[in-house]
């Protein structure tokens, strides 16, 4: 099989930004091409070592299957890494990803940075970024407290470069992100990208994105702080951002720690209650519901989730959110999800421990388990019948889709 190449472009400056992109030709003749794009201003804290596109580009790495040769400088304790970050993933998902084969024109580890054992952190204005940027500002973590010289929010993360008004909406996303990061004395760097826009999983490779992003600062930080996505008390579950796989994203010059998973979510909702900027400018959809908005929609199942969240550490609901939830809108939400339903199970079962447990809402949030976990037995039952009603239907209407999936579908996107 041909080796697939990996070569980074020299960096374009225009308008006060600066535009890093590396392109990914595949042993078949596939091209892969990611851009990063940031104030120019930072241009001293960029390393010249492929690392970050190497972190970013793992997932295409492996769906294509061939081995990757890196026509630039790599520390070799990354691709020591990144070969057990690979071979846990073939365990996790063995019919999408390989393990393959990376070298480089050179192997050298990162040079000492400019900010020894000062972090840089990942930052989206939601409860986990905010709870690890909030609680290691104030020394909240113990002996594993780190210093912080930045934040850094990305333009193709939760706000994705395609989506209407994706610029407007950043911006909104921007001004909260600088307004919860200055009262910490902290800079936010925006940090834009084409990661989502990429022939990838974005469920899976989501948190190659966010360490890849962190990595280009490694001249000036040897640390990246990266909120934790996955309690440790789920550790059986393949998650992007996962304890067991984040560390490996690393290398001996920079350190990727996956910090805040012995919280639950209320928990951080009760750290975070004390810091006002947080609580005025916290955001976790961003107007899932109102396309191009910037706002808490208070209906979808993550905003209702994060209001309970503070309902139940007992701290009041954040202005943020501009409405409560009732009883009933709780009831309607649907888990689709095995990682959402850990969620909601998390929420009853604080809820109970907080003496919440007699009231509707913690009523509301049992009978949506117990429904999700009806319609995953009924999901169980039915499965052996479904080639047969597969077949049945293809007789009858001509396709073995649902009369649903067929009106979706007569209609379009």
């Amino acid at each position: 099989m041909n080796k697939a190449r990996l070569v980074l472009e020299s960096p374009e400056t225009a308008s006060g930004t600066v535009r890093l992109a590396a392109t990914l030709t595949h042993g078949n003749g596939w091209v892969d091409r990611l851009w990063w794009k940031l104030p120019e201003s930072w241009m001293p804290a960029l390393t010249p070592w492929s690392d970050p596109f190497v972190v970013a580009l793992t997932f295409p790495m492996m769906q294509g299957g061939a081995p990757v040769h890196v026509e630039g400088r790599v520390s070799p304790s990354l691709l020591a890494n990144l070969d057990l970050f690979m071979r846990i993933w073939h365990v996790w998902a063995p019919d999408r990803y390989r393990p393959v084969s990376i070298t480089a024109a050179e192997e050298v580890e990162l040079p000492p940075a400019e900010r020894p054992s000062v972090a840089i952190a990942s930052f989206s204005c939601g409860v986990d970024s905010s709870f690890t940027v909030f609680r290691h500002k104030r020394g909240l973590a113990g002996r594993r407290t780190r210093e912080i010289g930045a934040g850094v929010l990305q333009h193709g993360f939760d706000v994705w470069q395609s989506q209407p008004n994706s610029q407007g909406v950043f911006e909104g996303m921007l001004a909260g992100a600088r307004t919860m990061l200055d009262s910490l004395d902290l800079p936010c760097i925006p940090l834009a990208t084409n990661f989502q826009e990429m022939r990838l999983d974005w469920a899976d490779a989501w948190g190659t994105q966010i360490v890849g992003g962190l990595a280009l600062f490694a001249a000036r930080f040897d640390t990246a702080l990266v909120a934790n996505d996955l309690p440790y008390s789920w550790l059986g579950t393949p998650w992007a951002s996962h304890p067991a796989t984040a560390p490996y994203l690393g290398s001996r010059g920079f350190t990727v720690i996956d910090d805040g998973g012995e919280c639950m979510r209320t928990e951080k909702a009760a750290v975070i209650a004390d810091w006002p900027e947080a609580m005025r400018n916290l955001h976790v959809c961003f107007g899932a519901e109102v396309p191009g908005v910037y706002e808490n929609c208070c209906r979808c199942e993550k905003c209702i989730r994060t209001i309970l969240a503070f309902r139940i550490a007992g701290r009041g609901q954040p202005s943020s959110f501009k409405y409560d939830v009732s009883d009933e809108q709780i009831r309607r939400v649907r888990l689709m999800h095995a990682n959402k339903q850990l969620r909601w199970e998390q929420l009853a079962t604080a809820a109970a421990a907080a003496g919440f447990g007699g009231t509707g809402w913690a009523k509301a949030v049992r009978a949506v388990l117990r429904k999700t976990r009806y319609r995953a037995l009924r999901r169980r039952v039915q499965r052996p019948f479904v080639p047969l009603r597969n077949r049945i239907r293809s007789i009858v209407r001509g396709s073995p889709l649902s009369r649903s999936e067929l009106a979706r579908r007569s209609i379009g996107p």
